[in-house]
């Protein structure tokens, strides 16, 4: 605080606090002793999808390095409009942020979970945003909104990051945003910084789901490890192994600055190591194309199975809005299931559009064995999906068909009856009390 402050208006009382103007002196002439930039700057917390949460501790270089990064990468300017769609007190947050007001632009904060997705939209067009970092999740939602092309007029760069960006991504951008808007993919994570990343052709196309993560960045050494320990080779799956001084000191636990999983190189300690147990590979043309968590690839018959392109394959069913999948089972009988979002009453007609779908598109092996229609697909605050709440979803009575050659097993009519029944539910529910409610109490 700043001597003059009444502190008792923002903070309790018996919170310490730090006079600015006392510790200067009445001259104001003595030096501030700043902290080395090696030493613990900041500790955010992960959201504990996996596990835990843990404290990830970075320091100065660390954040200023993806300031930097950001700010060469997007030619950041006094008269650029940021829009802070993520928490502060995550890794994006806090790069937005700093990115923002060092580099003198202004930054507008709209928290999804409090103004809604409408808010969201106001802001874009009344402050004229014209930087937005989003998750992708995020990103389509705004996008399929009547107004999105009127709110997003004035939008020069789009970076999409935190989770995985679909072929879809890009047809929204490339039909629904300005031709002078840039769509940047870029991967990093809380102990990474932008790792990967690429500005996206206004032409670019492809068959495949995933859209690349990019081409590696400078500054941090980037291997890609096999199965058998060595260097990956082009088109090859490797896990992705980080060595870098911009990595995070390590994880914060018990009041301590512990390594965690971040090794140090023995001739230079400055320099540390993170396997990260995701999995990626690289592409002919130079691109990486990341493939997901080690720990979360399945395998059936042998083969790989790409979870994400099963959930696009059901996206674009006429009737389904969103869509997720899980395996149950163990390594020696795993099962897929489908939990699917649709917009019609008629179970039979959606199980009927689904297995037309999945018949045309998905060998055998990749196809659902059992599909679960919900409300809505759980999402973390991330908004990435969750899928400890999926996981719970199974014990809950919910319209269920089977995957087969005739189309799915007809509902019976209590069945049907049941999904009428809540359909209705949630139009009265979310007019008097909102979507977000109802989201609320589904969780």
């Amino acid at each position: 605080v700043d001597g003059e402050i009444e502190t008792s208006r923002i903070a309790p009382v018996s919170l310490p606090h730090l006079d600015i103007t006392a510790s200067l002196g009445a001259n104001g002439d003595q030096a501030i002793a700043f902290a080395p930039a090696n030493c613990p700057a900041i500790i955010l917390y992960t959201s504990g999808s996996s596990g835990q949460p843990k404290g990830i501790c970075n320091d100065q270089r660390a954040i200023s390095q993806r300031v930097a990064q950001f700010t060469n990468t997007c030619h950041l300017h006094a008269a650029d409009r940021f829009i802070l769609l993520s928490s502060p007190g995550t890794i994006a947050g806090i790069r937005d942020t700093f990115a923002a007001l060092l580099n003198g632009a202004t930054l507008y904060i709209a928290d999804p979970h409090r103004v809604g997705m409408s808010g969201i939209m106001r802001v874009l067009q009344d402050k004229q945003i014209t930087i937005c970092y989003a998750v992708p999740a995020l990103f389509r939602a705004l996008l399929t909104l009547p107004d999105a092309r009127q709110a997003c007029r004035h939008l020069r760069i789009v970076r999409l990051g935190g989770d995985q960006a679909l072929a879809s991504d890009v047809v929204l951008w490339q039909r629904l945003l300005a031709k002078s808007c840039r769509l940047l993919i870029g991967f990093g994570s809380t102990e990474v910084p932008t790792a990967f990343q690429w500005f996206v052709p206004k032409d670019w196309t492809t068959e495949a789901p995933r859209v690349p993560i990019g081409y590696p960045q400078p500054g941090i050494s980037i291997e890609l490890i096999n199965d058998d320990g060595k260097l990956a080779t082009a088109g090859e799956y490797g896990e992705l192994v980080f060595k870098s001084p911009y990595l995070a000191l390590g994880i914060w636990q018990n009041g301590q600055l512990l390594p965690g999983d971040l090794l140090t190189r023995p001739n230079d300690p400055s320099v540390r190591i993170l396997y990260t147990g995701d999995l990626a590979r690289l592409r002919e043309d130079g691109l990486v194309e990341f493939v997901g968590r080690k720990d979360r690839v399945i395998k059936i018959r042998g083969k790989r199975v790409d979870l994400l392109e099963i959930e696009e394959v059901l996206r674009n069913c006429g009737n389904i809005t969103d869509a997720a999948v899980a395996w149950r089972g163990d390594d020696k009988n795993p099962a897929l299931v489908a939990y699917v979002v649709g917009n019609a009453l008629d179970t039979q007609l959606v199980a009927q559009q689904i297995n037309l779908a999945i018949a045309a598109r998905l060998p055998g092996y990749m196809r659902p064995t059992q599909f679960r229609i919900v409300d809505v697909i759980p999402r973390l605050p991330s908004l990435k999906p969750d899928i400890q709440a999926l996981a719970k979803l199974d014990t809950v009575s919910l319209a269920v068909f089977e995957c087969g050659p005739a189309c799915g097993t007809e509902m019976s009519k209590d069945r049907m009856a049941s999904r009428r029944v809540r359909a209705a539910v949630k139009k009265a529910w979310t007019e008097v009390l909102g979507r977000k409610s109802f989201a609320a109490n589904l969780r």
